[in-house]
């Protein structure tokens, strides 16, 4: 697929622009390290309806 890529991005280069990020920068996005600690502290968490998930994620934050 990459292969496919790249191959379209060459043929659309007048109008298309690629950038090339890498696949795993938190230092690039300060919400990663958030939302790192709010996934450990709902572990296994079974939410009874939406209400109940905003109430508990709000309290986690």
């Amino acid at each position: 697929m990459a292969r496919e890529l790249a191959d379209f991005a060459e043929e659309n280069k007048d109008w298309l622009r690629a950038f090339h990020l890498p696949s795993y920068a938190p230092e690039l996005n300060p919400a990663e390290g958030i939302w790192s600690l709010l996934k450990g502290s709902l572990t296994g968490f079974a939410a009874a309806d939406l209400a109940h998930l905003v109430r508990i994620t709000k309290h986690e934050f």
